[in-house]
């Protein structure tokens, strides 16, 4: 009776080992997958929430910018101050160039512009306007206009305007549009617009031979002028 039992602990021991190896053997065939648990994140992973949370940022602000252009573009002056305390200066340019073209042929409204810019310590200018104003110099100089043509070429932080500028007004007074101004006095108003130039313009290679062209000039208008 005993040896029948042991008989059948073995088979049932056989079995089980059996039906093990044939389960090891279905588990390593190629193609067999043990699929993991699935994280799950939440509605809103937050990646996705960081990611549209930026783009709506970039979206307001461009829509923004845009917006003061076209502000801009009516002849809103105040569009200057807005875009110069955003610290952006590309937006800057960008605004004080529609400005410029909002007022092609109006002198009224250009010059309000300029008188704007002339009369504020933190508005600067650009190459464009001041080519406009040197123009509209060469029509009329005159005492004041001549002050205003040269700030505003020392607004634009452009060393080759300004220097153009400085030419015009020396050839000007030489000729005798500018009598009432004397040499000296020439050369205060162009030195003394330089320093208005940005840092980077007056410290560059123009910058350089700007500075050594006014010094030649200081000496120039130093002479005394011959006996007549």
């Amino acid at each position: 009776m005993f040896a029948i039992i042991v008989i059948a602990l073995l088979v049932l021991l056989a079995a089980a080992f059996s039906l093990y190896i044939r389960h090891a053997a279905q588990t390593n065939k190629p193609g067999h997958r043990e699929f993991s648990r699935p994280s799950f994140e939440g509605l809103f992973p937050a990646s996705s929430v960081v990611s549209e949370s930026a783009e709506s940022v970039a979206d307001t602000t461009a829509y923004r910018k845009a917006k003061l252009v076209d502000r801009a573009r009516g002849g809103e002056l105040e569009t200057l101050y807005d875009a110069n305390q955003s610290g952006d200066q590309e937006l800057y340019q960008d605004v004080l160039e529609a400005l410029i073209e909002s007022a092609p042929n109006d002198h009224e409204r250009f010059h309000a512009l300029v008188a704007r810019i002339t009369g504020s310590n933190d508005l600067r200018g650009n190459r464009r306007l001041a080519e406009r104003v040197i123009e509209e110099w060469k029509k009329n100089p005159s005492i004041v206009s001549t002050g205003e043509m040269v700030h505003v070429a020392a607004l634009s932080d452009d060393v080759a305007i300004y220097a153009q500028a400085v030419d015009l007004v020396v050839s000007s007074w030489k000729a005798g549009q500018l009598s009432p101004l004397s040499a000296e006095q020439v050369f205060e108003l162009v030195e003394s617009q330089y320093w208005l130039l940005a840092h980077e313009a007056r410290h560059g290679g123009e910058g350089f031979a700007l500075k050594m062209k006014l010094f030649k000039l200081g000496r120039e208008l130093a002479k005394p002028a011959p006996a007549s």
